[in-house]
Formats: C-alpha cells, sequence, structure tokens
C-alpha cells in the first residue's frame, strides 16, 4: 500500500473542511496544495478564508447539513436503519432527529 503524498493530504483535509463547513465549499485554493506546501501555508489559507466567511455571512450550518444529508441519502435503506438502531441513544440523549425531513427529499 502507498502512503498519500502531502499534497495528497493537504487536498483531502481540504474536502474534509469544507464538509465540516470550517471553509466555504468550492475555494480554489485545493489545487494549489502539492507537496511543497508547508503545513504554516495551509493554516495560513484556512484561517484566512474562514475569517472571509466570516466576513460574508456565510452559513456555515446549513453547508454542512447539505454534506450530511448528501452523505446519508448515499447508503441503502438497510445501512441507514441499521446507524439509526446503533445510535438511537444518542438521537434521545442530544436531541438528534432520527427522521430529518431533508433524507426523504429528492435530490434537487
Amino acid at each position: 500500500m502507498k502512503c498519500a503524498s502531502g499534497g495528497e493530504l493537504g487536498r483531502t483535509l481540504w474536502s474534509a473542511l469544507e464538509v465540516m463547513g470550517i471553509i466555504p465549499e468550492g475555494t480554489s485554493s485545493a489545487p494549489y496544495i502539492d507537496d511543497s506546501t508547508t503545513p504554516d501555508t495551509v493554516i495560513t489559507m484556512v484561517t484566512d478564508l474562514f475569517y472571509t466567511a466570516e466576513k460574508r455571512g456565510i452559513d456555515r450550518v446549513a453547508q454542512k447539513r447539505k454534506h450530511l444529508v448528501k452523505a446519508f441519502r448515499g447508503l441503502a435503506p438497510h445501512t441507514l436503519d441499521s446507524v439509526k438502531n446503533k445510535y438511537e441513544m444518542d438521537f434521545r440523549l442530544f436531541g438528534y432527529e432520527r427522521d430529518p425531513p431533508e433524507f426523504n427529499e429528492q435530490p434537487p
């Protein structure tokens, strides 16, 4: 098994930050992350994007929710039911919706 390069890890991290709503979606800096990009450079780019998005009022919660819905829509119904059953106590303890309405809507 081949280890991921620094550039591959950086781009994967970038995608994860978009999914989590930390940076806005579709930012163009990810393609510029390569094996020569230092961690300090990535931190600076992410921090700048975070604060720019904050000033522009980007809805981080909605962005994160969109990615969550997309991920869950990709699961087979029996798999989704297994996940719901496994985490039933979390739904109760933390007030999570077991069947959010967005999961049942057809994608645009």
